[in-house]
């Protein structure tokens, strides 16, 4: 009776080869990802290094913080191991998860909704679009609302077993001529999927990572962080990810929801 451990070992081998081919595919995109994800984990130990959290709110946004950090990390592993279709399985939850963090932050009170199960993600809009309108910035309130509402249908597919998220994320074999011939099976690697999740992630980081300080800037640690170090890995990672797409020809991703440099963003101080 067969045990599996040659498939596991064999499997395991070819996830670390394609790891390594992988990282050899990737740019700026490969950077950015790694020194954003590095700066959230140190503002997640800034905030919650030397505390107990017994307020509601916080206790949401911790448990939302760390789980978008999670996800982050696992959808990075699956696209260097060339698992282009998980890699992006969790796509919407990465992208609506600083929604809800700074939701919470900016209305404390959404925090039992969100525990509760009943806090929707348009409503997380409308705190933060409410927020904005209240200092001052309407235009900027409703053009970011409306432009969120029509992006939101780009990632909604990724979320289901959809002919839409299937074909999008399976690499395609093209003819010397560079023009497509088939869909390749059994997870082989794609220089054009690896980049494009590649740098959807890395922006993902980056909009995280500063959500995350602003999630927790009453925290005197976090807030000298990101004033001595996240700050400029924030608005560092914004211009490289801009220089990648530019240098690509590719189109931001949901380039409507780029995020202010700063802690204005949402009328922080």
């Amino acid at each position: 009776m067969m045990d599996g451990q040659t498939w596991y070992w064999d499997r395991k081998k070819r996830d670390e080869q394609a790891e390594t081919a992988s990282e050899r595919l990737l740019g700026e995109e490969g950077r950015v990802f790694a020194a954003a994800m590095e700066a959230i984990d140190a503002v997640l130990d800034a905030a919650f290094g030397d505390r107990s959290i017994d307020d509601l709110a916080e206790k949401a946004k911790a448990a939302i913080a760390y789980r978008s950090r999670d996800l982050l990390w696992s959808a990075w592993r699956e696209m260097v191991a060339a698992r282009y279709d998980t890699a992006t399985e969790h796509w919407r939850s990465i992208t609506e998860s600083p929604h809800f963090l700074r939701a919470i932050t900016v209305k404390p009170e959404l925090a039992k909704e969100w525990i509760n199960g009943r806090l929707k993600i348009k409503a997380a809009w409308r705190a933060q679009r409410d927020r904005l309108r209240d200092a001052g910035h309407y235009e900027t309130a409703d053009s970011w609302h409306r432009i969120l509402s029509g992006d939101a249908g780009m990632i909604h597919p990724f979320s289901h077993v959809t002919i839409e998220s299937a074909v999008a994320t399976m690499p395609i074999a093209k003819s010397a001529e560079g023009q497509p011939e088939a869909f390749v099976l059994g997870g082989a690697i794609s220089d054009q999927m690896a980049t494009r999740i590649g740098l959807y992630l890395a922006y993902e980081a980056i909009v995280t990572l500063h959500t995350c300080a602003f999630a927790f800037q009453q925290v005197p640690a976090v807030d000298e962080l990101w004033d001595q170090r996240c700050e400029a890995i924030y608005k560092e990672g914004i211009r490289a990810l801009e220089r990648r797409y530019d240098d690509l020809g590719l189109a931001a991703a949901l380039d409507g929801e780029m995020p202010m440099t700063g802690k204005e963003q949402l009328g922080g101080e």
